[in-house]
């Protein structure tokens, strides 16, 4: 990592360079680094939680934008620089069902079964209807 200093070139670029270097900023300073590659370590268990925890809120946002009065509501209530998706994503999030969300426990000297969470949602037992999707979040029934 180099910290770079009085170089007019570097002052306006940011992101990568081919496979080699990143420059970015932080705390006004321009750094250069190595580009990093991919891990290659296993993810850990909290790691493959938290993965698909957001599966499971991205599914559920892309259900409840579906829905053209509860989207006009998520984008009224988005800020700068978000958008009705966005909050869908943080609203879902919050459930219980992405909270709850478990994965099983890892067998002994077995790698863990790859298994997407968000496709599970949408078994017939695991309907997602629009009146399941927004419990609990009463400002949106008040449209309309």
């Amino acid at each position: 990592m180099a910290i770079v200093k009085d170089n007019i070139l570097l002052q306006l670029v940011e992101g990568s360079l081919g496979d080699m270097i990143t420059i970015y900023v932080r705390n006004g300073q321009i750094i250069m680094a190595k580009k990093r590659g991919p891990s290659t370590f296993p993810p850990s268990f909290a790691q493959l939680l938290a993965r698909l925890k957001m599966k499971i809120a991205v599914a559920l946002a892309k259900e409840m934008i579906k829905d053209p009065e509860v989207k006009a509501a998520f984008a009224a209530q988005a800020g700068p620089g978000q958008n009705a998706f966005n909050m869908a994503v943080k609203h879902a999030f919050s459930l219980p069902i992405v909270q709850e969300a478990e994965l099983p426990p890892p067998k002994k000297n077995t790698p863990p079964p790859q298994r997407d969470g968000a496709k599970d949602l949408f078994t017939q037992e695991n309907s997602l209807l629009p009146e399941n999707l927004l419990h609990g979040f009463t400002q949106f029934r008040e449209i309309g």
